[in-house]
């Protein structure tokens, strides 16, 4: 199974701390200190986090990765025996793969302008015990289905409300169109559950604000950013809102490197529906009413600047990395836990 014993998680954090120390190494090796420097960036796994200079271009794409496994109902866990006494299936573990594309342009100094788009990628497997079948029952085992497509697509307006010299105030307004399929099916015809979906299928208002500061070699900040659904979709439900506090500071160690921390705390309201909703004992994610959760986050980053042999139009270019561990989690139902979340992502810089 391939998250037996977990070994998914050390993988990924060898493989993310060697890059680490090779690209240290390079940083080290090719670095022309006198002229180029590595701003203080927010973690990798921010987007919204801070506003641009006027006729600055960013070009960004990030890959996250997230990895559920395990039952648990509030702060209990749950064992896949009780689920199968009261359902068809129970969801063994799901992989969320995703690309985040995101173009930013700045026509002020006090305004930046983002468009965000994703593509899903998602598996699942589930178990089942037995099912009737020709008057007798008859094992089920393991079950695999997957998804994958474009999801929902987000316009983002930063204004920079404050700005000082080590300290600036960014607000947020955005909205999220409903882009991603809520209709995805398996290979029997059924609708997927809704773990498996690529959108809302509805319009969301994301109204955020964040404060960001910097001193010294030490960068700062705060964020808090919400999703907000305005209607019920085209199947008769609705996401639950959305609301992620976040703290982070980031130390730069030369001008080519920088690394950091930060802590999450996320809300999501349970799905509301007044429609048909989907077979509710085929398994408990099949349920509306076991989609929402409260958790707390931990998380460490790293930041390069890329090498280039001369100053030019790409000088700031960026790779990095962030590991992400919920520490807490109150799962609404019965639900997988979020066992870690991994982000690489690269930008570039033009103007």
């Amino acid at each position: 199974m391939l998250f037996k014993k977990y070994n998914w998680q050390s993988k990924v954090l060898g493989i993310t701390l060697g890059i680490t120390l090779l690209l240290l190494t390079l940083s080290v090796t090719f670095a022309d200190t006198s002229t180029l420097r590595l701003g203080g960036n927010a973690p990798i796994g921010l987007i919204t986090d801070h506003g641009y200079k006027a006729g600055d271009v960013v070009f960004s794409q990030r890959g996250v990765v997230i990895g559920l496994h395990a039952l648990q109902s509030g702060t209990d866990t749950i064992e896949t025996a009780d689920v199968l006494k009261d359902y068809m299936f129970a969801p063994n573990y799901i992989i969320t793969s995703t690309q985040i594309f995101s173009t930013t342009y700045a026509p002020h100094d006090h305004i930046t302008l983002m468009a965000i788009m994703n593509y899903h990628e998602r598996y699942m497997q589930m178990e089942g015990s037995y099912q009737q079948g020709d008057h007798q029952k008859q094992p089920v085992g393991i079950y695999n289905i997957d998804s994958n497509g474009f999801g929902d697509i987000k316009f983002d307006t930063l204004l920079t409300l404050l700005k000082k010299e080590h300290l600036t105030l960014v607000g947020n307004i955005g909205v999220s169109l409903p882009a991603g399929s809520i209709a995805k099916k398996g290979d029997d015809g059924r609708v997927l559950p809704y773990p498996m979906q690529l959108g809302s299928g509805s319009y969301e208002a994301r109204p955020g604000i964040t404060v960001f500061g910097t001193k010294e070699d030490w960068s700062y900040g705060s964020q808090l950013i919400s999703s907000l659904p305005l209607h019920q979709n085209a199947r008769k439900y609705r996401h639950g809102n959305t609301f992620t506090v976040t703290a982070w500071s980031t130390q730069r160690v030369n001008n080519w490197f920088q690394f950091g921390g930060r802590l999450l705390f996320s809300h999501k309201a349970a799905f509301s529906s007044s429609g048909p909703e989907l077979n509710q004992s085929i398994s408990p994610i099949h349920q509306i009413d076991s989609q929402g959760s409260t958790q707390l986050d931990i998380a460490i980053s790293t930041d390069f600047m890329i090498p280039t042999p001369t100053r030019g139009p790409l000088e700031r270019n960026r790779l990095a990395f962030e590991i992400q561990i919920p520490v807490y989690q109150n799962l609404t139902g019965i639900q997988l836990i979020n066992r870690l979340q991994f982000t690489a992502g690269c930008q570039f810089f033009f103007r």
